[in-house]
C-alpha cells in the first residue's frame, strides 16, 4: 500500500513511499510499519518525528456503518474462547 508521510521539521511537505513489511501488533492495534520513502534532496534525517498514514482501500457506507458492531462482536467472541 501506499504511505504519505509528513515530517514536524518540514511541515508544507509531504513525501510518499509504499510499505514494506507489517510487524505483530505491539499493544492494542498498533501496528509497527515499515515503509520505503523517497528521500530527494537528501531532506529526510534520522531521528525526525514523522506522522505516517497508509493509504487503503475506501470502505463502502455499509462497512463504516457495521464497523464498530462487528468490532464488538469480535472482541466479546474473542473473551470467550479465550
Amino acid at each position: 500500500d501506499e504511505v504519505r508521510v509528513r515530517v514536524s521539521a518540514l511541515p508544507q511537505e509531504t513525501f510518499m513511499g509504499r510499505v514494506v513489511s507489517i510487524e505483530s501488533p505491539t499493544s492494542g492495534t498498533r501496528f509497527p510499519v515499515r515503509a520505503s520513502v523517497a528521500n530527494e534532496g537528501a531532506r529526510l534525517r534520522p531521528g525526525m518525528t514523522a506522522y505516517a498514514r497508509v493509504l487503503t482501500a475506501p470502505m463502502s457506507p455499509l462497512g463504516k456503518l457495521f464497523r464498530r458492531p462487528i468490532r464488538a462482536l469480535r472482541l466479546f467472541w474473542w473473551r470467550m474462547t479465550a
